[in-house]
């Protein structure tokens, strides 16, 4: 005799809580740090239906906008919120990026010292003095150099700025100097350049053990590769060879090739053409 089945009790289901208001902000900004603008903008719209005044929901609007390239759109918003709360540093920094997209250069300058005057010599202000360098580049040099160093020592880790010093320094003519900002920068933020360069970023700051266990760890990763090996073997002292191995050699000059003839302009390397006219000077047409 089968035993009697009794009916399953079927249980509520548990209502889900809303978010707040603050949680639904937090949830907005995510989505738009992933570049998921069009759900972001629908929670947008709909926060600022509830609150049209919140300035946090209105400088973001502004942020997403502007990601977006529509610049012109974020300015209202940006500067809403600012006139209600003017002394927020971190939206002065943002009002000057959408000036400067806007190419309203001189309105962008006063933004970011508005910002700076706001955040005081203090970390807050590390962005706006890149900014400042960004823009003082196009036209005065030594002041984009002031800004880019004022930004690294607010914020020694802020790996931007040292990346913007290193593209400027060669530029004036210092490449050793640009070298030090370039390997800062580089060490900063590995994941935004090759394992190698690291490596060889680490030995220019004399971070020998460091350096050593990078390549170490592209060697176990690619056994074969011959310029990990010949980094590595000149570190190891005193295994270092007495020449680079021909695979070494060939691997070079193979990713060289595609940028040879460039780089032998960006020299203004001219050998060839003032041979060709020399010997034109010597030997007549057709001779």
């Amino acid at each position: 005799m089968s035993k009697q089945s009794h009916p399953r009790k079927l249980v509520p289901a548990r209502p889900q809580a809303r978010l707040t208001h603050a949680q639904s902000i937090e949830l907005a900004r995510s989505l738009v740090m992933r570049s998921e603008f069009a759900t972001a903008a629908s929670l947008l719209k709909t926060l600022l239906a509830e609150q049209p005044d919140d300035t946090t929901v209105l400088h973001l609007q502004a942020v997403m906008l502007n990601m977006q390239g529509q610049h012109a759109q974020a300015l209202p918003l940006i500067e809403r919120a600012l006139k209600r709360e003017p002394n927020h540093a971190g939206r002065w920094n943002d009002y000057g990026i959408v000036l400067g997209r806007l190419q309203r250069q001189d309105e962008a300058i006063a933004a970011y010292q508005r910002c700076i005057a706001v955040a005081g010599e203090t970390s807050g202000a590390a962005s706006a003095y890149n900014n400042l360098g960004r823009l003082y580049r196009e036209t005065d040099s030594a002041q984009a150099e002031l800004a880019f160093r004022r930004a690294t020592k607010l914020a020694p880790g802020f790996a931007q700025a040292w990346y913007n010093l290193s593209q400027l320094l060669p530029e004036m003519g210092r490449i050793a100097e640009g070298m030090d900002a370039w390997a800062q920068a580089t060490v900063l933020a590995p994941q935004n350049a090759p394992a190698e360069h690291h490596a060889r970023a680490l030995v220019h700051l004399g971070r020998m053990s460091e350096a050593i266990a990078l390549y170490q760890a592209q060697l176990e990763r690619d056994p074969d590769n011959p310029l990990v090996r010949h980094h590595l073997a000149a570190l190891l002292k005193p295994d270092t060879p007495t020449r680079a191995s021909d695979a070494y050699v060939e691997t070079v000059f193979d990713g060289f090739a595609a940028t040879f003839d460039g780089k032998l302009a960006q020299l203004n390397y001219r050998a060839p053409t003032l041979i060709r006219e020399a010997l034109a000077g010597i030997y007549l047409p057709g001779g």
